[in-house]
């Protein structure tokens, strides 16, 4: 999906301090490169890919939602990318399981903070 450089500079500022400084880590951005590059995808189909995977660590979409418009763009069954999906589970999307807002002044809007827990995420499932 396609989203405009507004929509992701207002998801990007709702998150916490800790969760933008993981997503522009160095290392997470590296683990995520290395991922993709173990998929076998092209240089653009990788930049892509980051692309939705950065939407849905944004929270503008869900997991399932990335992987399945990776899936697309790389002419790759979901299934293929299994090992791709449990990486980035793993030892990405783990990391910034996402909580509903407790008020009703939040609108509903959904928070992400980091977690210590070693835990596999359902983003949206």
């Amino acid at each position: 999906m396609v989203f405009t450089l507004s929509q992701k500079k207002t998801a990007y500022k709702k998150l916490s301090k800790d969760v933008q400084d993981f997503i522009m880590d160095s290392e997470t951005t590296d683990l995520i490169e290395k991922y993709l590059v173990e998929v076998g995808l092209s240089a653009e189909q990788s930049d892509s890919a980051d692309t939705e995977i950065l939407n849905a660590m944004y929270g503008l979409q869900t997991f399932s939602e990335a992987m399945a418009n990776i899936a697309k763009l790389s002419n790759k069954k979901v299934e293929e990318l299994s090992k791709l999906r449990a990486d980035l589970e793993n030892n990405i999307f783990s990391k910034i399981p996402k909580n509903q807002a407790p008020t009703a002044n939040s609108g509903g809007e959904e928070v992400f903070s980091l977690s210590k827990k070693s835990q596999i995420v359902a983003w949206g499932e």
